[in-house]
C-alpha cells in the first residue's frame, strides 16, 4: 500500500528486491530500487518523456530540478537483465503527511522502445 512506502533513505534496501522475471515477449528484466549510478540514464529518460509533452507539466528539467521532483521518495527501475539499461521507472509518494499519507500520486516513465509492448514492470506489479 502506498502509505507504507518510506521517504527515500540512502543505504536502506528493501529485502524483497531485486526481482528477476521474463516478460511475455521473452525479455529478461529486473525490478529494483533506484541507485544513484542510474541517475544520468533516469534523468535522460525523464527529459525524453517531458519533451514528448503528453504527461509531465515541465518544459524541461535540469538535473537539480529532476532530483527535487522525481527522486524525493522511493523510486523503482526496471532494467534489461543482459545490458543493464533502464527500460522504465516509477515512484509513489504521498500527497499529504500523516493520516492522509495513503492518498498518493505516482509517476511512470517508459523508454520509447518499450512503449506499447504490454510487458512493463507495472503490469507485473499489478498482478502480484
Amino acid at each position: 500500500m502506498a502509505y507504507n512506502l518510506p521517504k527515500k533513505k540512502d543505504g536502506i534496501k528493501l529485502d524483497y528486491l531485486p526481482i528477476d522475471w521474463t516478460t511475455k515477449k521473452g525479455r529478461k528484466v529486473v525490478l529494483d530500487e533506484y541507485d544513484v549510478k542510474d541517475e544520468p540514464s533516469l534523468h535522460a529518460l525523464f527529459q525524453d518523456t517531458v519533451n514528448v509533452g503528453e504527461s509531465y507539466p515541465q518544459d524541461s528539467a535540469t538535473l537539480e530540478e529532476f532530483r527535487s521532483y522525481y527522486l524525493t521518495h522511493q523510486v523503482f527501475v526496471v532494467k534489461d537483465s543482459k545490458e543493464g539499461n533502464i527500460l522504465g521507472a516509477f515512484y509513489v509518494k504521498p500527497n499529504f503527511p500523516g493520516r492522509s499519507s495513503h492518498i498518493c500520486n505516482s509517476g511512470f516513465l517508459v523508454d520509447a522502445i518499450c512503449k506499447g509492448q504490454n510487458n512493463s514492470c507495472y503490469q507485473y506489479c499489478s498482478i502480484r
